[in-house]
């Protein structure tokens, strides 16, 4: 009986999880299209950089805080979406770990 719980529970999270990752992608593409469309000027740079000095890391740096730091709605959204999605994956961590632990405590013998 404890097995068909932990699988069932296993299946679920796995499900869960895939669908977070699929909302992951998702908010990655957006916020790359939204880049492409507003920030054009820093190019490929941007998500393939080539660091040849401390300076450079820095520059890279201060170039994705401008970006994720700005007050755009765009960003806002994307922001508040990534915020969502890790949440989610926290909080799927958790009750998957707690579900088991419960299954475990409680019905020790069966295992």
């Amino acid at each position: 009986m404890v097995e068909i719980i932990v699988a069932a529970t296993t299946v679920a999270v796995m499900g869960l999880t895939a669908l977070n990752a699929a909302h992951a992608g998702l908010i990655v593409g957006r916020l790359a299209r939204h880049i492409a469309r507003r920030h054009t000027h820093l190019g490929l740079g941007l998500w393939l950089p080539a660091f040849g000095s401390l300076a450079d890391v820095s520059t890279w740096l201060g170039a994705w805080r401008s970006i994720l730091g700005s007050r755009d709605p765009a960003v806002v959204a994307i922001r508040l979406d990534a915020r969502l999605v890790v949440t989610r994956y926290l909080y799927v961590a958790v009750t998957s770990q707690t579900w088991a632990m419960a299954v475990t405590a409680i019905a020790p013998n069966l295992a």
